[in-house]
């Protein structure tokens, strides 16, 4: 027959073993308080807790890989003005002729994307105008120390008379006389006076925010023109 040992009852004092457990817990207390280790902080969301230098402000140069801003279009102040083809020649330069750039075809958006100002200065002018001509006469002047403010645009929007659309022959001879450096444009060939239908008539002036394309300014005054572009941030 099998004979079993009876367990032999806990030697340890109740007294003894309540000291053990409170003295560990205070160690372990102790020790928590007295670490010197740093949790690690959480990701922060995206632009939290920077300032305002750090935010894209809304005029802001229109960056190149922008989608064309969408509509309502329009031709008046605070109207958005609709992309448009043209042949001509694009240019930025100071110095020298707008014909030193290659006769192409260029659209308000290539414009828009290859900027590196906030705005655009659009002379509406005719090979016949004589008006046109005397606005060429300040406006090319004053681009020097305007152009990190703004791209300056002529566009032909007629040729020899006002029922002649313009040449490329017109718009070479445009440049070379009146020494335009910058970009000049007319409507496309096949094309009859779209740019004066849709953008605006001979010897107005429009200046545009290029990020929004929202037309800022509209008037015929070259000199008020000029200040209001100097006024823009």
């Amino acid at each position: 027959m099998t004979r079993f040992t009876r367990p032999k009852e806990s030697t340890l004092n109740p007294r003894n073993l309540e000291h053990g457990i409170v003295g560990l817990l205070t160690l372990v207390m102790a020790s928590g308080c007295g670490s010197t280790a740093t949790a690690t902080p959480a990701p922060a969301e995206p632009g939290a807790g920077q300032g305002a230098d750090a935010s894209v402000s809304d005029d802001a140069a229109a960056p190149a890989t922008a989608a064309y801003p969408e509509g309502p279009y329009g031709t008046t102040v605070g109207a958005v003005l609709a992309d448009m083809e043209f042949g001509g020649h694009y240019r930025t330069e100071t110095a020298g002729l707008a014909t030193e750039s290659p006769y192409e075809t260029v659209k308000l958006a290539d414009i828009r994307a290859k900027a590196t100002t906030k705005y655009a200065l659009i002379h509406m002018s005719a090979y016949w105008c004589g008006i046109c001509k005397s606005a060429l006469g300040k406006l090319v002047p004053a681009y020097p120390g305007l152009a990190s403010k703004a791209t300056f645009i002529d566009i032909m929007v007629e040729g020899a008379s006002p029922s002649d659309v313009s040449t490329t022959t017109q718009l070479t001879s445009w440049a070379k006389n009146l020494k335009i450096p910058y970009t000049i444009l007319r409507d496309p060939d096949g094309v009859s006076f779209r740019a004066k239908n849709d953008v605006a008539p001979r010897t107005m002036i429009l200046i545009v925010e290029l990020k929004t394309m929202a037309i800022l300014h509209r008037a015929t005054d070259v000199q008020a023109a000029l200040d209001k572009v100097k006024s823009l941030d």
